[in-house]
């Protein structure tokens, strides 16, 4: 048993000594993640047809694209930046959804990431 990795993100070794595992599964973690993206492409489409009603379909889809990355940006690589240093011990949405990512890109868990 003492064997065992106490965290799923290789290399085993590596410390992380607040570690807190998941207490969501991936697939609701994304639909929640999408969902909240969703309100955001509503409210982008929302603004646009009241600023600019006659906005072609490839302006559209453009301007929901830059601000999808923009959120995505501002608030998930934001929560990031910030919780850098300690976000094997996060256990709210995007915390969860880091540790999700982690698992196929383990610098997200240490500080090698920056």
């Amino acid at each position: 048993v003492a064997d065992l990795p106490l965290h799923p993100f290789s290399p085993f070794a590596m410390e992380l000594p607040t570690y807190v595992a998941n207490t969501i599964a991936a697939p609701v973690l994304v639909s929640i993640f999408a969902a909240g993206y969703a309100v955001i492409f509503l409210i982008t489409y929302g603004i646009i047809q009241r600023m600019r009603p006659s906005m072609g379909s490839g302006e559209m889809a453009v301007a929901m694209w830059f601000a999808l990355c923009g959120c995505i940006y501002l608030f998930f690589d934001g929560y990031f930046s910030y919780n850098a240093f300690d976000m094997a011990g996060k256990t709210d949405i995007f915390g969860q959804l880091w540790k999700e990512y982690a698992l196929s890109d383990s610098r997200y868990m240490s500080q090698d990431a920056l």
